[in-house]
């Protein structure tokens, strides 16, 4: 469809199916964080449920690995976006640029800024993601890890804590930090586009 900014977006049609209908897509085009146009929406759901397609039984086993990564991904940065914690919207590629090694630092850099450079005392980590144990993998197992999609995997797990686990929204908007700050680091990419956030 063609977007309020005069460009046209296309889309793999399990994935924007499939993120719609569980509703972790709220409705934003991941490409400019723009609103999706209802229109757009509606003819989504009419070219799915046509008989001349045969696309009515769209299942989560027909998505491939990579479009399961690419939601999960996805779902973790929306959280991050829905706390305005960065006008400009993030961007999954952020994370899905990043090389083993970036990885690896990256699980490194977060685990030293939730348990030493933030200075959190035991009470206040449970505030921010209550009742989870956070970075239960050593950094030096993880750093022995050579399978890429198992360190995405486990990196956004600990992202996910962070992001979501605190009943209260400034702890959940804290916790976005940490994990943007973790991968300015980590991101010439990222740091470009927060250098507010680059620690100098």
């Amino acid at each position: 469809y063609k977007d309020i900014d005069d460009k046209i977006y296309g889309f793999d049609l399990m994935s924007i199916f499939t993120l719609l209908s569980k509703g972790s897509f709220s409705t934003q085009n991941p490409y400019n964080r723009n609103k999706i146009p209802k229109q757009a929406i509606t003819n989504l759901k009419s070219l799915i449920s046509n008989p001349k397609y045969n696309l009515v039984e769209i299942k989560n086993d027909d998505i491939t690995k990579e479009q399961k990564m690419n939601h999960r991904v996805m779902s973790v940065f929306q959280k991050i976006d829905e706390l305005d914690t960065y006008a400009g919207g993030t961007n999954i590629d952020w994370f899905l640029n990043l090389s083993s090694n970036q990885l690896k630092l990256y699980y490194k850099v977060l685990e030293d800024i939730w348990n030493y450079r933030s200075e959190l005392s035991s009470s206040r980590k449970n505030e921010i993601v209550p009742n989870k144990k956070m970075f239960p993998i050593n950094v030096h197992s993880f750093y022995n890890l050579s399978d890429k999609k198992k360190m995405r995997k486990i990196l956004l797990t600990e992202m996910d804590k962070l992001v979501s686990s605190a009943p209260k929204r400034e702890d959940k908007i804290l916790g976005s930090y940490y994990t943007l700050i973790g991968l300015v680091e980590v991101s010439p990419q990222v740091a470009n586009a927060l250098p507010w956030l680059v620690q100098v």
